[in-house]
């Protein structure tokens, strides 16, 4: 199960010009904190384990929407290959647990593709997530992506 997304704080993006594998010609730098909606996050209850996924799509400062990213499409930018890391950034415990666990269990990253007419992809990181505890939940993601990609001028 996914974790809702309300919004994506300080997103931002650096264009770095590289040479690398494919074609390559620059480097993008993701960095933000993913921000789960609270009212409709997974609270844990009863000391159970639960595992879920945060899907955090990649764009600058500019994409307001948190369900949006910078499109490669291939204009002006193609996805080449792409590399993430995350960390908690805030958790909850509303009572008094007996055992309390939560833990970022990895992060790649995902070429979407939203539409065909028009071309829209996105790229995005795939986080899971396990929590553990009386009333617990994971409320913010922090992350740094590293995405090649090839510029086309036209």
């Amino acid at each position: 199960m996914s974790e809702p997304i309300k919004e994506i704080a300080d997103r931002q993006r650096m264009d770095v010009f590289a040479s690398g594998p494919t074609g390559a010609d620059r480097l993008l730098i993701y960095t933000g904190i993913a921000v789960i909606d609270p009212k409709a996050a997974i609270w844990v209850i009863n000391d159970a384990i639960v595992s879920g996924t945060v899907e955090i799509f990649l764009g600058s400062a500019a994409v307001s929407n948190p369900n949006h990213g910078d499109n490669f499409d291939g204009s002006p930018l193609s996805f080449i290959s792409g590399t993430a890391t995350a960390s908690l950034a805030s958790v909850a415990d509303k009572e008094d647990s007996s055992q309390v666990r939560w833990a970022v269990r990895g992060a790649k990253v995902v070429l979407e593709v939203q539409s065909n007419q028009p071309l829209v992809k996105f790229a995005r990181i795939e986080v899971p997530v396990e929590v553990q505890g009386e009333f617990t939940a994971i409320l913010r993601i922090s992350y740094t992506a590293f995405i090649s990609a090839k510029h086309h001028s036209g």
